[in-house]
């Protein structure tokens, strides 16, 4: 029974998800989705829950934005939409899902891009400061604070972003006055400068 088979992988991925092994919950409901094209129910289910463990589980903003808009051109008119939608603007508005989104700095992005850290502004600051940077190759980038010694103190974001120049709005409300590092890195590059929290 085809039926009975989709309901069993269902639940195994939900279990899968529990582990944390969302790498094999995503393949799971990718075939899913390509193997009951024609059980519209069992699709749209399975590439909403792809696009859902993408986003949140693995940090995959590319592959979650192609399932997400999969469902959206296959189901225009479904209920489900409505919960699409309200993740397509978290994935555009959060910073870590509300705070943690670097912004596109400029409208039109224009082109070429170099990769760039720029020096915080304000610096020294207390407690906000915004970093700006450019990337020239889209792909998985993260944001990182270290402190003087090297050690991470906090990962700022972890998203797969486009070429342009972003704007990240840091608050350090939470970190003792002294001399930190915040790093970019990805594509396998990486840039770091030196920011001053002073109380």
């Amino acid at each position: 029974n085809t039926d009975l088979d989709a309901v069993s992988l269902e639940l195994k991925n939900k279990y899968l998800v529990e582990d944390k092994k969302f790498q094999e919950a995503v393949n799971n409901f990718n075939m899913l989705a390509a193997k009951y094209k024609e059980n519209p129910f069992v699709e749209k289910f399975s590439l909403f829950n792809a696009g859902f463990v993408y986003l949140k589980y693995l940090n995959d903003y590319k592959s979650a934005l192609e399932k997400f808009n999969e469902l959206i051109i296959k189901y225009s008119n479904d209920d489900l939409l409505a919960e699409v939608k309200y993740l397509l603007g978290v994935m555009e508005s959060i910073p870590g899902y509300g705070t943690t989104q670097p912004k596109l700095s400029n409208g039109e992005p224009k082109q070429p891009y170099n990769f760039e850290l720029q020096q915080n502004f304000p610096n020294p600051f207390n407690p906000t400061t915004k970093i700006h940077f450019s990337i020239a190759e889209e792909g998985q980038y993260t944001l990182r604070i270290y402190n003087i010694l090297g050690q991470e103190v906090k990962v700022l974001f972890e998203h797969y972003l486009k070429s342009g120049s972003y704007d990240f709005n840091y608050n350090a409300s939470d970190l003792a006055s002294g001399v930190y590092i915040y790093q970019i890195s990805g594509e396998n590059k990486i840039l770091s400068k030196k920011m001053i929290l002073m109380r």
